[in-house]
């Protein structure tokens, strides 16, 4: 389990509002802060409040922080003892359907939803590699 003090790293929380640098999730009582990327922040300034638009910017913000989730879980399958990584890896299957299911089944429908949808595949996405990093040692 990841402590406290060390989630208190890099998050960002999409939702239908303008990006800023950093922005703040609440992680089981642990406010979690996070820089956003550039190339995110200016995508979401010039989609004007576009809903399609804005959740094609978390799609690619996603793909940013798969990236680093992938870089992590890597890193602890080479570090990592045999029945050690077995049991992340089956944690991180179950992990992948619970993110799908909770974020499809928001409620929301039509092109909020899509935003709802992405935010949530994001956040999800983001704390799920903030936690790998801190555990591999990886974090940045």
């Amino acid at each position: 389990m990841v402590s406290r003090s060390a989630l208190l790293f890099a998050l960002v929380a999409m939702s239908s509002v303008p990006a800023r640098a950093e922005q703040l999730l609440d992680y089981g009582g642990v406010q979690v802060e996070a820089a956003v990327s550039p190339a995110y922040a200016k995508c979401f300034a010039a989609a004007g409040g576009n809903d399609l638009a804005m959740a094609a910017c978390m799609a690619d913000e996603t793909k940013v922080w798969d990236r680093r989730l992938n870089v992590a879980y890597a890193t602890l399958r080479s570090r990592l003892p045999k029945n050690d990584f077995a049991a992340l890896q089956a944690f991180q299957r179950l992990w992948i359907g619970d993110r799908d299911a909770a974020c499809r089944d928001s409620g929301e429908t039509g092109t909020s939803g899509r935003v709802t949808a992405a935010g949530c595949v994001l956040r999800s996405v983001v704390l799920r590699a903030v936690e790998l990093e801190i555990r591999a040692g990886t974090g940045g």
